[in-house]
């Protein structure tokens, strides 16, 4: 998988969807709120014989939310996902890294534009964070191998009882240096979180680590 195909089946692992009906038909979607609409058209652009559309509805949170939806009718494109090792149920449990070779840098920033968050937290000294929600026990594990292999931590997570959830974070010196690897000369991503990861570069600690 080039770098394109990686960060692609890292976004749609996590905030995407692939449905399979009868008669080889199906499609593949993604759908996020306004201000993320950009990936909608990054991925049109580079996925041919795609479409996009939108949509307004009320939620628990808000009245007329706007989203832009990305899909992909084509079998073709489902069929090259699935041998990549996309799952074709319950994706949430069964996400997993790809099968096949594929681009580290550009499949973990899919995933954390897909599920994850970058940023500041809300402290009187806020610190920068990178984080990632998951159902997947094998993305976590996955996501705590690529962690130790570039920073050398150890990290321990558990299932929160609220969610059955994994949520993983990094936070300081560890924070700044994975977002530096994920979305420095990256050429696919999430333009909120491509701005996040360049200001966290910034940070400087004010606070001495504790030794």
């Amino acid at each position: 998988m080039d770098k394109i195909e990686s960060y692609i089946y890292g976004l749609l692992i996590t905030d995407g969807s692939l449905y399979l009906t009868t008669r080889n038909r199906g499609k593949v979607t993604l759908e996020v709120g306004e201000k993320d609409e950009d990936i909608v058209m990054k991925l049109f652009s580079v996925i041919p014989n795609s479409g996009i559309r939108e949509r307004t509805r009320n939620t628990n949170f808000k009245n007329g939310y706007k989203t832009k939806i990305f899909t992909n009718h084509r079998k073709e494109f489902r069929d090259k996902l699935i041998s990549f090792g996309f799952p074709t149920s319950d994706k949430t449990i069964n996400a997993s890294t790809p099968k096949v070779e594929y681009d580290e840098y550009s499949f973990w920033r899919g995933v954390i534009d897909g599920d994850g968050s970058i940023g500041f937290t809300r402290a009187k000294n806020p610190e920068p964070f990178v984080s990632l929600v998951t159902k997947s026990e094998s993305l976590k594990e996955e996501f705590l191998k690529f962690l130790k292999k570039e920073l050398n931590i150890d990290k321990k997570v558990n299932r929160n009882k609220r969610d059955n959830v994994y949520n993983i974070v990094i936070k300081n010196e560890s924070a700044v240096i994975i977002a530096h690897k994920l979305y420095i000369d990256s050429d696919l991503y999430i333009d909120r979180k491509y701005k996040k990861a360049m200001e966290i570069q910034n940070w400087k600690r004010i606070i001495p680590k504790r030794t």
